[in-house]
């Protein structure tokens, strides 16, 4: 499965390469629910028969609430994948400055049952 939606400047770019997911940018659109529905929906196709190995790459430099939640909801997607024996690795890029990432990305592994793995950009 090959998918990939251009950035602007309230969503990140997304790249879906089979089993890799690239999610990388700035994620703050304050009512674009087509824009994260299209993505959870494509996850939820991709749940559905994924390659025994996918890889998410997250490369986000802010994000607000509601992409907090879109997040997440997509987390417990890659959750499910996980607990039925497909191997699901996250890596959480993060600036070195950049404490709300680093944190954002604790508060998601203390949430979820999933491999995540911190990266400083």
């Amino acid at each position: 499965m090959i998918y990939s939606i251009e950035h602007t400047n309230t969503t990140p770019l997304i790249n879906f390469n089979n089993g890799n997911i690239n999610i990388v940018g700035r994620s703050i659109p304050t009512v674009n629910y087509e824009f994260f529905n299209s993505f959870i929906n494509l996850i939820e196709t991709y749940s559905k028969a994924p390659e025994s190995h996918t890889v998410l790459n997250i490369k986000l430099d802010y994000v607000n609430a509601f992409s907090k939640r879109c997040i997440m909801k997509s987390f417990k997607i890659f959750e499910k994948m996980h607990r039925k024996g497909y191997k699901i690795r996250v890596n959480w890029y993060y600036d070195k400055d950049d404490e709300f990432m680093l944190e954002l990305g604790y508060i998601y592994n203390s949430l979820v049952e999933l491999p995540i793995s911190f990266i400083e950009k």
